[in-house]
């Protein structure tokens, strides 16, 4: 049931978010216009730069939003992963998650292929290299995961969220449902995997689309996953998947 004494101080909000997303997204923008000359992998730094301070902006600022992180992972293997390629999946339950992760991990997202007709994001998508795919286009899933695949070959990073579309009606999807192409090669070539789980992004949103205001979002960056460490790519691709769920029992 919707609580009629919210609505007010929700629309409040969401035309506040609004301005500031109109804000954040056009910066995104005039960075994305800037980086095109570049070439390829410096374009995606020079555009990923303002990339987690713009995000903070529209969740802290916009969205009046309240974030919680926690991170697993030790100062050292931070260091030691830093230049290599890491495979990055989260769970997926709201349109809000890819700019909640970009606040904290400015990297180039496998994302439907819709997304650029969005008007806002039609440039930012192209300036930071994101590999978009065409559901239900085998050849073009086939690219999409070639494309992938180049990219944590050659040094380079790539976020994708293995459950496909959003998790509706669960917090999360089952094993069986999750895509697991990018999370085999990720074990063929060596690649270390960082899960990451994600709460409370479903909620910043209420049923009319209205920002709920002071409202939690959580984030948990587990240990890096590394290949080397199992015998077989399903037991690895089932421990990666385990670590996401486990994370939803973390944090308030």
């Amino acid at each position: 049931m919707i609580q009629i004494s919210k609505i007010p101080f929700q629309l409040l909000t969401t035309i506040w978010a609004i301005v500031v997303a109109f804000i954040t997204f056009g910066a995104m923008n005039i960075m994305a216009i800037i980086a095109m000359p570049f070439p390829k992998q410096l374009r995606e730094k020079i555009f990923y730069l303002p990339s987690p301070l713009l995000m903070k902006t529209l969740f802290h600022i916009g969205c009046l939003a309240e974030i919680e992180k926690i991170d697993h992972r030790t100062p050292e293997t931070i260091k030691q992963q830093k230049n290599r390629s890491t495979l990055y999946i989260a769970n997926h339950c709201s349109m809000v998650d890819p700019p909640f992760l970009n606040s904290a991990y400015p990297i180039s997202t496998l994302m439907k292929f819709e997304v650029l007709y969005i008007p806002f994001l039609t440039l930012p998508s192209l300036a930071c290299g994101a590999i978009t795919v065409k559901r239900g286009d085998r050849n073009s899933r086939k690219s999409a995961l070639l494309q992938s695949i180049a990219r944590l070959t050659s040094g380079l990073s790539v976020f994708y969220f293995p459950e496909g579309t959003r998790a509706k009606k669960k917090p999360i999807k089952e094993f069986d449902q999750i895509h697991l192409p990018l999370l085999k090669a990720a074990y063929i070539n060596d690649v270390a995997v960082l899960p990451i789980t994600i709460k409370g992004t479903r909620e910043l949103l209420s049923p009319l689309n209205l920002v709920n205001p002071l409202h939690k979002m959580t984030m948990v960056s587990h240990n890096y996953v590394y290949p080397c460490d199992f015998q077989n790519e399903m037991d690895f691709c089932q421990h990666c998947w385990a670590k996401v769920v486990a994370g939803l029992n973390e944090g308030s």
